[in-house]
């Protein structure tokens, strides 16, 4: 008797509390609070009181509380309250309280997966009467754990309830949002007519992605990637709605994270496919089937090789040789990017090395770390590592960088470029002008080396706006001092034009094709390409 009297003065000061919290005004959730209290706010402080009084009664070993009741009815009346206070409140967005627990995400307050499952059954059975379309919109960000490492759990934390707020606040009444993951949000969005509605929501969304999240004093800004689902389009039920909304955010983070993608049944497919190729990978890895291929680096001065750029490839033991673009997309859906990343740059040093110490050229070796590999937050480790476990110089490797890397921490990502750079490696923005953000980067980035995409020197000379952005693109380098690499050179017309521009070095399947180990030793030991023969081709 005695706990049980403890449970509900516990109960009952809680509730107490949740009566001082709404008069007080409950700090960001006011609004919520508030419209919740003006439905019922008479009534409802009447019960509060009333069970109070009987968390007090108990709790002074008294049989029955003031009102007459028995312990027994008491308790039966207390339970039922606070599940009518937690149906209530679900999907408020306000602090959790007594009601929530189990049922809400104690960070955000927001509804957790599993009242999430029971609010998507609810759902469906009201889409499946009123004939109305219910959305399913999987919201995940995409370099959480980047914003935990640089500035602590304690500020991702606040950052995670400021989204959940932005989001709350983006979408309809009709319209429900829960936290489901760490760095995920679920949302349902009903009473919709037409499927153009669902996405016009799921784009406004992504729009409030667009803008900084205040924290405190501090303006941070995180991408996220969005799937949508549609019932009955594209399931008959909610396991299923929940898997195709899935397939659909996998697809937007193929895309390159921040975007929004809607399912359709080719993903599902494609799912399998990659699913299967993952498993494939994970033994290929384990097994050696990964190979390395070389691509020169041609001077336009001499036509002498001056470097290259390592690609993998994949020796499949039924379907042969894979290039990367066969592969890669698994590899990051599978999450098997760092350790694909892992094997590359040990490869690539270990290589380089071996040929350094039979004498030939002291070539250095660019490698592509991609965005992915910079969200799992190593990349300055495992670089060391490879370039002590192989002995090869900081010279000898050269790190390239894209766009992709937008997706992550930029002041994280900086630090770990400028430390590689003061190790002696050099780091080259790759697709340099594909981008909106190219030039933040050379002011935040230490670059040592401008790639000039491949889309702009495949239109030139006789394309004008290639041509202005490659001489642009070959002034800016010259005046920041930096050097340039035009890539994806085809046509001796192509090669003229940037040699006479100024280019310092090309790369391309005119000067040489990727090639495996030993056909490059025979580049490297002819030292380089007729250049004087390709310019007259």
């Amino acid at each position: 008797m005695v706990a049980v009297a403890l449970l509900v003065v516990a109960l009952a000061l809680t509730l107490d509390g949740l009566g001082r919290w709404l008069a007080a005004g409950g700090g960001a959730a006011l609004a919520a609070a508030a419209a919740w209290a003006a439905l019922e706010a008479r009534r409802r402080e009447r019960r509060l009181v009333r069970l109070a009084a009987v968390g007090q009664a108990l709790a002074a070993g008294r049989p029955a509380t003031p009102s007459g009741e028995s312990a027994d009815d008491a308790l039966g009346r207390l339970g039922r309250a606070l599940d009518d206070l937690s149906r209530r409140l679900a999907g408020t967005g306000r602090p959790p309280t007594v009601g929530d627990a189990g049922l809400h995400d104690p960070l955000t307050g927001l509804p957790n997966r599993r009242l999430f499952q029971e609010l998507l059954g609810k759902q469906i059975a009201q889409a499946r009467r009123s004939g109305e379309l219910l959305g399913l919109v999987l919201c995940d960000l995409d370099d959480l754990q980047g914003i935990n490492e640089s500035y602590g759990h304690e500020f991702g934390d606040r950052l995670l309830q400021a989204v959940g707020q932005r989001l709350s606040g983006d979408i309809r009444e009709a319209d429900s949002i829960a936290r489901t993951g760490e760095d995920e949000f679920t949302l349902l969005l009903g009473r919709a007519q037409a499927a153009e509605d669902i996405h016009q929501v799921a784009e406004r969304l992504m729009a409030g992605f667009r803008k900084p999240f205040e924290v405190g004093d501090a303006q941070i800004a995180i991408a996220a990637s969005i799937g949508v689902s549609l019932f009955p389009r594209d399931a008959a039920d909610g396991d299923r709605l929940i898997d195709a909304a899935e397939a659909a955010l996998a697809a937007a983070k193929r895309q390159g994270g921040s975007a929004v993608r809607a399912y359709s049944t080719s993903m599902e497919q494609g799912r399998r496919r990659r699913g299967v190729l993952a498993q494939e990978l994970r033994v290929a890895l384990r097994d050696d089937q990964l190979c390395l291929y070389f691509q020169p680096q041609i001077s336009l001065t001499d036509g002498r090789l001056v470097g290259s750029e390592a690609l993998v490839r994949w020796r499949h033991p039924e379907r042969g040789l894979i290039p990367a673009g066969g592969f890669i997309p698994a590899a990051e859906a599978a999450g098997l990017m760092p350790e694909l990343g892992r094997w590359l740059m040990r490869e690539v040093c270990r290589q380089n090395a071996a040929w350094r110490a039979a004498g030939a050229r002291r070539l250095p070796v660019s490698v592509n770390v991609s965005g992915r590999q910079f969200q799992s937050g190593d990349v300055a480790e495992v670089v060391e590592e490879a370039l002590e476990a192989s002995g090869l110089e900081p010279d000898g490797l050269q790190l390239e960088i894209t766009e992709s890397i937008a997706l992550g921490n930029f002041e994280r990502i900086s630090a770990t470029l400028f430390r590689l750079q003061a190790d002696g490696v050099k780091i080259h923005l790759d697709d340099f002008g594909t981008g909106y953000s190219s030039l933040s980067y050379l002011l935040r980035f230490p670059v040592d080396v401008l790639k000039i995409d491949r889309s702009f020197v495949a239109g030139v000379p006789a394309s004008r706006h290639g041509a202005s952005i490659v001489r642009a693109t070959l002034s800016l380098a010259r005046s920041l001092g930096l050097a340039v690499v035009a890539e994806g050179v085809e046509e001796p017309e192509q090669l003229r034009f940037l040699q006479a521009e100024g280019c310092a070095a090309v790369q391309g399947y005119l000067l040489g094709r990727p090639a495996p180990v030993r056909e490059f030793e025979r580049l490297m030991a002819d030292g380089g390409v007729d250049l004087a023969a390709l310019l007259t081709a």
